[in-house]
């Protein structure tokens, strides 16, 4: 396994957006974890129309804000990929996504990329549609790829070498 796709959600509903781009991805060999609570296992499968492991939302201890973080970690743990990919929810990818993530992996392998990711209600014909929210950092003035900084970093849609998450001890 390449790739380990990850979707933190709360949010069923805007999951099939994601299952969408997934499926025409040109890029095969990768696995899809979805975390969630437990209790919107059973959603998410009426949603999701494409093969995916349910990964549930490890339990909030006393004092815990939400279990985010525990469930990034949880799905890191499950992870066989080499290269995790994170994309939440309601967001459209083009199919070469994934490939171009590998690509650039291969040839940057302690790189981190963080893509633009608007978030849509609704794919129809392939494309999305009904805009939710736009990504703020979307610009056109230094062409398409481009060094940020640490504080630019968005995972909406971001690869992340498995290795380096290692190496940093996970999500806090």
């Amino acid at each position: 396994m390449k790739i380990s796709v990850i979707s933190p959600t709360v949010r069923p509903n805007l999951m099939g957006i994601v299952a969408s781009s997934l499926k025409k991805q040109t890029f095969k060999d990768w696995e899809w974890l979805v975390g969630s609570p437990p209790k919107l296992e059973q959603e998410l499968k009426k949603e999701i129309k494409i093969d995916f492991t349910f990964v549930p939302e490890p339990p909030p201890k006393p004092g815990d804000y939400y279990g985010l973080n525990k469930c990034f970690n949880e799905m890191f743990r499950q992870a066989k990929g080499e290269l995790i990919v994170n994309i939440v929810d309601g967001i459209w990818i083009p199919p070469d996504c994934l490939e171009k993530l590998w690509f650039h992996y291969q040839n940057n392998p302690k790189s981190c990329i963080s893509c633009l990711g608007h978030q849509y209600r609704k794919v129809v014909d392939g494309k999305p549609e009904e805009l939710v929210w736009r990504d703020p950092r979307a610009r056109t003035d230094q062409g398409t790829f481009y060094e940020v900084g640490h504080l630019e970093m968005e995972l909406c849609v971001a690869s992340i070498p498995k290795q380096a998450i290692w190496e940093v001890g996970g999500i806090d």
